[in-house]
């Protein structure tokens, strides 16, 4: 792959940690092209492909997933004169392959991470599967069938704590990387401070950190679907997606699948059992030490 048509930068994650906003909010930066493909899981999957087995992972991350070089650098065919070129996949965060293929083919790739209180992005990944009606289990119920899910070859999203040790994760990309490539911010400040926070990204990126996107819109929130059939009939593929593909193109697609889905998710806000959350947070307590030690990051707000 030469000039335009690969990544100069990469959201390598956290999964459900505001990386699809920041996805959106990128591109409509008009300094920035991404791919239009969300999550092609390029750096992790380009060895071993995408066959997950966990309920519609065929139809999510396997269909979405690209894992042949060629088709790789088709995402970026239509960059032209922007000055930075990019995509977001939450799997290279967690895959312990990607920082190493990343390296191997861009040894000055910008990387950002948007890391979430591993408590709260466990039952916010627990939530967006039940949504999506893929978890049938209990929050409780899906912790305790997690290594077994693993076991059986389920994708990341169903992996609730294994994905949320970030510093080990973390570990692997600042050994691969030097300190500058790597940007590191959290999505409480992402959440609290959206133009401060894409201010310095895009200054991290080398485009005009004075141009900055609508960050009132709500992308793939976990909640409840006030009409569950039309839930259903977007993010799940059937007769009438298939039909209509060939006819409706990509970036249009995604616009009415991204629109719909706002406005057809309400935003609940169920707690997680205390028990439930007692055990989470005895398990993160000492990756949240070490995290803060190695970035200087303060993280008081994700104990307790």
């Amino acid at each position: 792959m030469n000039g335009r048509t690969r990544p100069d930068f990469l959201v390598i994650g956290a999964a459900k940690s505001g990386t699809s906003a920041l996805y959106n909010q990128l591109a409509a930066h008009p300094q920035v092209f991404m791919s239009p493909v969300k999550e092609p899981n390029f750096f992790a999957l380009r060895h071993r492909g995408a066959d997950f087995q966990g309920p519609s992972d065929a139809d999510t991350i396997n269909r979405r997933s690209v894992a042949d070089p060629e088709e790789y650098r088709k995402l970026f065919s239509r960059a032209a004169d922007e000055r930075a070129s990019g995509e977001a996949s939450t799997l290279y965060l967690y895959s312990p392959a990607a920082a190493a293929e990343i390296r191997r083919f861009n040894p000055a790739m910008k990387l950002i991470a948007l890391l979430r209180n591993p408590v709260e992005r466990a039952f916010s990944s627990y939530r967006h599967l039940v949504r999506d009606g893929r978890e049938t289990e209990s929050f409780a119920g899906g912790l305790d069938a997690e290594e077994d899910r693993i076991a059986a070859g389920w994708s990341h999203i169903w992996h609730y704590t294994r994905a949320g040790f970030y510093a080990q994760q973390l570990e692997r990309f600042r050994e691969a990387f030097p300190d500058d490539q790597l940007a590191v911010f959290t999505y409480d400040s992402f959440s609290a401070q959206p133009e401060t926070v894409l201010r310095e990204i895009f200054a991290f990126l080398g485009v005009d950190p004075e141009v900055l996107p609508d960050t009132s819109r709500r992308y793939n929130v976990s909640g409840r679907p006030r009409f569950g059939l039309l839930h259903r009939l977007v993010i799940q593929q059937n007769p009438l997606k298939s039909m209509l593909r060939p006819f409706i193109p990509r970036a249009l697609r995604k616009r009415v699948v991204t629109a719909t889905q706002s406005w057809n998710v309400v935003a609940d806000a169920p707690q997680i059992e205390p028990a439930v959350r007692d055990r989470l947070n005895a398990l993160f307590a000492d990756e949240i030490d070490r995290l803060e030690s190695d970035l200087g990051l303060d993280l008081a707000a994700w104990r307790g």
